[in-house]
């Protein structure tokens, strides 16, 4: 009887190994749908939280190799061609971000933070949504 046990009970752990490396290399969420369509996401972000709080709050941060100033920039451009409302940047911070309300979103703001790995921006998205 306890020879039967040893090939089952390895497989068993190599199920559980199985299913433990299939779960860490599951792909990211890449798709936000209440992001506006106008921000185009980076190709290589990495996301480090992504969350929903309610049915109307949600944070969204990930981590890029694309340079911080860059992406606000283009994304300011974008969301101001796209009809949303941009909020004028407080002078007196020294921070990368936007603020601004639209179709669909109360308000939100996109920051600039700093990251843990040189060589990469992280980039925090934090919103109200409309409900």
């Amino acid at each position: 009887m306890r020879p039967r046990m040893i090939p089952a009970a390895a497989a068993v752990a190599l199920l559980l190994a199985a299913q433990t490396a299939q779960a860490e290399s599951a792909p990211k969420p890449a798709s936000q749908d209440w992001i506006p369509a106008a921000i185009e996401l980076p190709a290589d972000l990495d996301v480090t939280v992504d969350r929903a709080i309610g049915s109307s709050t949600r944070i969204f941060r990930f981590t890029t190799h694309e340079d911080g100033a860059s992406l606000i920039a283009r994304w300011t451009d974008a969301l101001e061609t796209a009809g949303f409302q941009i909020e004028e940047p407080n002078p007196d911070l020294d921070v990368e971000q936007i603020e601004f309300s639209g179709p669909g979103i109360g308000n939100a703001k996109i920051s600039i933070q700093p990251s843990a790995k040189d060589g990469m921006t992280a980039v925090l998205f934090d919103a109200s949504l409309d409900e």
